[in-house]
């Protein structure tokens, strides 16, 4: 049965396990903390009682680069949708870069103060705190997912309470403002054929740009005006839920017109493939800069949620339509209207009320 023991010369407590050869090895666990020298022998107690094998009775080290690879073609191949595999893929391959640059070859040298150099050598290449914390969340789910296969026997990334070790920078969040149709029409004047049906249907359908990017013409209902955005072989939904959005006469037009020439089972498509997600955010803020406005894709999709708002339809109706699995992020795409908070103050009745200059103030 395994045991713990303590170095009474270093506070630093091993573990004795029984390997497959019949032979007792001493492993150090590299903590002075009782409680969680005692959590890796329950793990490792309840492995020898479920007759698996001890897991200290297998190589010592996993490259870092090679379960990387593993872990993305594997895990998250399966279980993400196209789109996140592209973010994982494109983070964790950052992160193999930069622990190339710190000669950390191993899985078990990841470390809090890896990581903290990880966000310094990002902040130093102009990368964007929010970029950085989405890089830091596949890092740590991929080291979760180590943890739950049991290629690490703990995460050394949280402490013992299962909180982080490595802090998120803070993000300065930029206040969304919905685009007035003038600053649509900016855009659609700015852009190419394909771009104006683009812009437009984004505006008045609230679609994500990976659902406008893998749109296939089957998913849209002519007859009776409905666009399903629904799961396929080459997307997910984000929610992995399908939807259906009513088209608006001006999109449900644009739509018909471009039918006849389609070139491909895509909608908005380039040679009947859909156009790659860096080139799509390239050509719009290319299209973006030229109208000169400060915006990006997404603000279309929360102008459609400001168009509905302003409509006074309920926040349950656009939760629906912009398809969020909780009502309290579709209350975060109404939180920003000032517009519409300066008017709601403005409509205030203050008749009979008056005010003198005179009149002081104590």
């Amino acid at each position: 049965m395994a045991s713990l023991q303590k170095d009474e010369r270093t506070g630093i407590y091993y573990l004795n396990v029984k390997l497959k050869n019949g032979k007792w090895r001493n492993h150090s666990l590299h903590t002075k903390d009782y409680a969680e020298a005692k959590q890796v022998l329950k793990q490792e107690q309840a492995r020898e009682y479920d007759g698996r094998t001890s897991f200290f009775d297998r190589p010592k080290e996993i490259l870092i680069n090679e379960h990387i690879d593993t872990y993305l073609s594997g895990y998250c191949k399966a279980n993400h949708s196209p789109r996140t595999l592209e973010l994982e893929t494109g983070a964790l391959s950052k992160f193999k870069e930069f622990c190339q640059i710190r000669q950390a070859q191993n899985l078990s040298e990841i470390s809090p103060d890896l990581l903290e150099g990880y966000k310094v050598w990002r902040r130093e290449q102009k990368i964007s705190a929010s970029n950085i914390n989405r890089h830091l969340t596949i890092i740590y789910a991929m080291i979760t997912k180590a943890v739950s296969d049991e290629v690490l026997w703990s995460n050394p990334l949280k402490d013992r309470a299962g909180k982080n070790r490595v802090s998120r920078l803070k993000e300065e969040r930029r206040e969304i403002l919905p685009l007035t149709k003038e600053d649509v029409k900016k855009l659609s004047d700015s852009a190419d054929g394909l771009w104006k049906a683009i812009i437009i249907v984004t505006y008045l359908s609230g679609m994500r740009k990976s659902e406008v990017i893998f749109l296939k013409w089957s998913s849209i209902d002519f007859e009776r005006r409905k666009i399903r955005v629904v799961n396929h072989e080459a997307f997910t939904t984000k929610t992995r839920k399908p939807r259906i959005i009513d088209t608006h006469p001006l999109a449900h037009e644009i739509l018909c017109r471009m039918f006849p020439q389609r070139k491909g089972e895509y909608v908005f498509s380039r040679d009947g493939q859909p156009i790659a997600s860096r080139l799509f955010s390239d050509e719009f803020d290319a299209i973006r800069k030229r109208a000169e406005l400060k915006c990006n894709f997404h603000w279309l999709r929360h102008s459609f949620a400001s168009n509905l708002n302003q409509n006074n339809e309920s926040v349950q109706k656009i939760q629906v339509l912009l398809g969020h699995s909780k009502i309290t992020t579709t209350e975060l795409y109404l939180r920003n209207f000032r517009n519409d908070l300066q008017e709601a103050v403005g409509r205030i009745d203050v008749k009979g009320l008056e005010f003198s200059p005179e009149v002081a103030v104590s």
